[in-house]
């Protein structure tokens, strides 16, 4: 059954079988490498592989196969030789039963497609001996083949994704300025209740300067008492007579002597 696929097909089913990997790589398919128009030619599948510590991109080359001539043809022309410069790794992919493992050149991995899926049937060895590894044009090729892939999306998007798109940046702008709104709130409250506080600093402070004053205002005011009901005598040194004026003077001398506890009022 697999041997009937074609090229084409092969290419999808190896790319969505990188692509259904726990932790896939970034898939490129008919990618020209460096040189001059592609001289190099087009490998069918390229993946590149981000380390977990961003310190090695490991990009692994796929010629796929769909026909048995085809592979011999390539073989015999050593083309899979012009892939050797820009990659880390080179695979042949194919059917299984188009041909064995001795025939694939030794640097070279073998991937086989059987009745379930793909598997891989030689790891590759390193082409360092063959090559220096990606130039700086192939990485830039790389970046514009994602470029490209990203605008032939966009320009599938229908005219409802769009809208839909653009409903969603509607309502994120909204929540924004909701947010904006309630936090601009927030900070009117707390600047207030920061006002309000210290206000009631300024008064606490009030009035412990007060409560410190109280007891030398409450002695002089004694004393003005005092000398209050002192007065009362006269100029002449006696007391004004009658009833009256002896209680207001009594309740002068009981108020003197509250305002002054430490002090014993003496009888006038």
């Amino acid at each position: 059954m697999t041997a009937t696929l074609s090229h084409r097909a092969l290419v999808r089913s190896l790319a969505g079988h990188f692509a259904s990997r726990q932790r896939p790589p970034l898939i490129f398919t008919e990618v020209a490498l460096e040189g001059s128009y592609g001289s190099h030619g087009r490998l069918d599948v390229v993946t590149l592989t981000i380390g977990r510590n961003y310190t090695h991109f490991p990009l692994w080359g796929y010629e796929v196969k769909a026909t048995r001539s085809d592979l011999l043809h390539d073989l015999a022309e050593r083309k899979w030789e012009r892939y050797c410069g820009p990659l880390h790794r080179l695979h042949f992919a194919f059917p299984a039963g188009l041909a064995s493992l001795d025939e694939i050149p030794a640097p070279c991995g073998v991937l086989l497609l059987g009745v379930n899926g793909w598997r891989h049937a030689r790891a590759a060895r390193d082409l360092d001996g063959h090559g220096t590894g990606p130039r700086t044009d192939t990485w830039l090729r790389l970046l514009l083949r994602v470029q490209t892939e990203l605008r032939v999306e966009r320009k599938r998007e229908t005219r409802g994704d769009r809208l839909r798109r653009l409903a969603r940046i509607q309502e994120d702008h909204e929540l924004a300025g909701e947010l904006s709104a309630r936090f601009h709130k927030a900070l009117r409250e707390l600047e207030r209740d920061r006002s309000n506080l210290e206000w009631q600093q300024r008064q606490a402070r009030g009035l412990e300067a007060a409560a410190k004053d109280a007891p030398a205002v409450l002695d002089a005011l004694g004393v003005i008492l005092e000398q209050a009901a002192t007065a009362m005598h006269g100029p002449l040194g006696y007391a004004p007579s009658g009833r009256r004026a002896t209680e207001a003077r009594q309740k002068i001398l009981d108020l003197a002597a509250r305002l002054r506890p430490d002090r014993q009022a003496g009888g006038l």
